[in-house]
């Protein structure tokens, strides 16, 4: 986490512990498993809350989050400031902002809203238009 951001680094890492163990997240399929190293040698991922002048830098666009060098930068302005496709709901946008952001490092690919209605995939980009989906933060609901 980027002093700059304003986050507490023990809180955010427990929280993104939280997320990706939780049974709805990607462990949910039995095929990933996840957990906090000290030794970043170790770690075959690292989740970076940056900047946005961080993330335009790392990752070559003026906002969003992206995977380089092994590592995934998240917007930390994103994080703290949820679209209104999640209404306020802070909490939920972070988990969709691990999930998605690690499903790219797993290369999933991309998704659409496929019924109206019904759980957006956490695959589909869910800042601005649902497609008739509802916000979604789990592979796995």
């Amino acid at each position: 986490v980027e002093t700059s951001a304003g986050l507490k680094v023990d809180k955010v890492a427990t929280q993104i512990a939280g997320v990706l163990n939780d049974p709805r997240s990607w462990v949910g399929a039995g095929k990933v498993r996840f957990q906090l190293t000290a030794d970043p040698a170790k770690a075959a991922l690292t989740v970076v809350l940056a900047s946005p002048k961080t993330i335009a830098a790392v990752c070559k666009t003026s906002a969003g989050s992206c995977v380089a060098g092994g590592k995934l930068f998240v917007d930390a302005l994103s994080w703290k400031n949820p679209p209104s496709t999640y209404a306020g709901n802070t909490a939920s946008w972070q988990q969709y902002l691990i999930n998605h952001g690690v499903g790219v490092v797993l290369a999933k690919k991309s998704a659409d809203c496929t019924k109206a209605g019904k759980p957006a995939p956490v695959m589909m980009a869910q800042q601005s238009d649902l497609g008739g989906c509802t916000a979604n933060p789990w592979p796995y609901p």
